[in-house]
């Protein structure tokens, strides 16, 4: 467990968790069961597309910043039920995306 999951924990008392994953090619990726939330960050330099939303890689020449990010909560507490598909456009260098997924564990 990170610093970042047990601090999530200990602030809910252990209901929710975090998976984190960096993806570096298109891929389906699957949801975690009772996802409440997530957020797609895209860390490289390349554009990317998640769920069919474009998000744009870092400014050219400053690749320690991140590039565009999309994020989801439902706000009446819905869970997030469909599957991630990450679909790099091929047009820049070193493809990366972060996606981090906040879902309940009890």
């Amino acid at each position: 467990m990170n610093d970042l999951e047990k601090y999530v924990a200990g602030l809910t008392g252990g209901k929710f968790g975090l998976l984190d994953g960096v993806y570096t090619t298109s891929q389906q990726v699957p949801c975690e069961k009772q996802t409440y939330g997530f957020i797609a960050i895209n860390s490289g330099g390349d554009a990317v597309r998640v769920n069919g939303i474009r998000l744009k890689p870092f400014p050219p020449g400053f690749p320690q910043l991140s590039g565009e990010s999309f994020g989801f909560v439902d706000p009446w507490r819905n869970t997030y039920n469909r599957d991630f598909t990450i679909t790099f456009e091929g047009t820049g260098s070193v493809p990366s995306l972060t996606l981090v997924q906040v879902y309940k564990t009890n």
